[in-house]
């Protein structure tokens, strides 16, 4: 179906990093930094979650990866991106849906979040978003941005629970050649 049409609505949400919710890792999780060794032993590990493309992702000096261990397994990863963000990462899998980003300097784009089904319901997701906050508090970062489906509500919920308030939205609709599109009329927050 999706060769002769498509719907997508994607939300856009921001939040500043003081105004996040502040969850804590569970008990013998440890959020860390993905490094080049790190990201090769997890293409090994973990091929359906990780491949030559995040090898690619993590050699550009504008895209870092993070995970999630407990017990030296991995639980979740998310990928984060600054300045600008080229609409390859920000897609929802269909090539239309591509959507570049602009960002100001102290802004970062979260992208391609992942927690294994097994992980899921501890609040994983906002732990994350917290640890990287922290993280990137110290580096001189004011905010991040992220972008959903508006069909994701479960991923809705939790952002909008972690502190991120909705700043945009964007629709398109295509049938065979014809493609209506919808996006915001003016920038946003931070002039994204």
């Amino acid at each position: 179906m999706r060769r002769f049409a498509i719907a997508n609505v994607c939300c856009f949400f921001a939040a500043e990093l003081g105004d996040l919710q502040m969850t804590n890792l569970p008990d013998g999780m440890v959020f860390t930094e993905l490094t080049a060794p790190m990201l090769d032993d997890l293409c090994a590990d973990y091929p359906d979650h990780f491949s030559d493309e995040h090898r690619k992702l993590l050699a550009s000096e504008r895209i870092r990866g993070f995970a999630v261990f407990y017990d030296q397994s991995l639980a979740s990863f998310l990928w984060l991106a600054i300045e600008n963000v080229p609409g390859e990462i920000n897609h929802d899998g269909h090539p239309a849906t591509q959507m570049p980003l602009y960002l100001p300097d102290a802004v970062g784009y979260v992208f391609n979040v992942f927690v294994k089904p097994e992980y899921r319901g501890r609040r994983l997701y906002g732990a994350m978003i917290a640890q990287l906050a922290n993280c990137l508090g110290s580096e001189g970062f004011t905010g991040l941005m992220l972008t959903t489906e508006g069909s994701n509500y479960r991923a809705l919920s939790s952002v909008r629970r972690m502190g991120f308030r909705m700043v945009g939205r964007s629709m398109l609709f295509g049938i065979g050649g014809f493609t209506l599109a919808k996006y915001p009329g003016q920038p946003m927050l931070g002039g994204i």
